[in-house]
Parts: C-alpha cells; sequence; structure tokens
C-alpha cells in the first residue's frame, strides 16, 4: 500500500513539475513569453481605387389596379335522383359553368358511361343501379348527435 501511494505522489511531482516548465515558473531569470514584434504594411496602388458598392436594389413599383374580391358560386350542373334501386345523376355538358362544354366520353359514373344524351337542354344522363359501376357497400358505426 505504502509502494502505491509512493508511486502516486512520484507520478504527481513528475506532472507537476512538468505543468511547471511549460509555463515558466521555477526557472530564476526565465523571461516571459511575448508575442513576436509585427509591423503593419499598407498595400499602395498606382490607380486610385474607384469601385464602391451598388446601391440596393430598388422594388418595382405597384400598380394601381382596381380590385374587387370574387367569391366562388357553385355552378348548378349536377342532379342527382336516388330511386329505389337506381341512382339516375344528370350533368350539364358545360360542368364546370366556364362556357366549354366537356367531352361525353371523359366523363363516367364510375366506370359507366351516360346512358343517353338530352341535346337540345345539353345534359348527360347517367343510371345506374346502386351496387353496380365499382360501387361499394360502405356501412359507418359511428355515433351522430
Amino acid at each position: 500500500m505504502i509502494m502505491k501511494l509512493m508511486a502516486i505522489c512520484i507520478v504527481m511531482l513528475a506532472l507537476f513539475g512538468s505543468f511547471c516548465d511549460a509555463q515558466g515558473f521555477g526557472k530564476p531569470g526565465f523571461p516571459p513569453k511575448q508575442p513576436p514584434q509585427q509591423t503593419q504594411q499598407f498595400q499602395t496602388f498606382e490607380k486610385e481605387l474607384t469601385w464602391k458598392y451598388p446601391d440596393e436594389p430598388k422594388p418595382d413599383p405597384k400598380p394601381n389596379v382596381p380590385f374587387e374580391q370574387r367569391y366562388p358560386v357553385a355552378a348548378a350542373t349536377v342532379a342527382v335522383e336516388c330511386r329505389e334501386n337506381i341512382a339516375h345523376v344528370e350533368v350539364k355538358k358545360d360542368m364546370f359553368g366556364i362556357g366549354q362544354p366537356i367531352n361525353p366520353n371523359d366523363l363516367t359514373l364510375g366506370n359507366c358511361p351516360p346512358v343517353a344524351e338530352d341535346t337540345a337542354a345539353q345534359v348527360l344522363i347517367y343510371e345506374a343501379e346502386l351496387h353496380m359501376c365499382g360501387s361499394q357497400l360502405m356501412v359507418r358505426t359511428e355515433f351522430v348527435p
């Protein structure tokens, strides 16, 4: 046990001594370290510099345009009637109310095409049984107060 303590003390003294040497303590007449003297030199140019930072970009002025907030209006272009065993759907050809008719081949009810077309009223008619055209039975069990 005493040998261990002596070994620890010797190691501590050695570390402390090397620490003191690194700091410059314990050596008489040892001057403290000073940073080396540096002389500043300025760069000279033959011509005077004329460059300067560019001006900050100015934002373009906003045009004064009269603005009126418009609210969307639902186009009444689709009518649905659920009957006992079929769904009867009528869709105006101008379905989006923008004056541009849709192609009847581009619009289906599930996977069923229109069954008739009223050309005078510009209406597509769809009739499908409730279990046809790719429909699925879904039962909801959540409580709605």
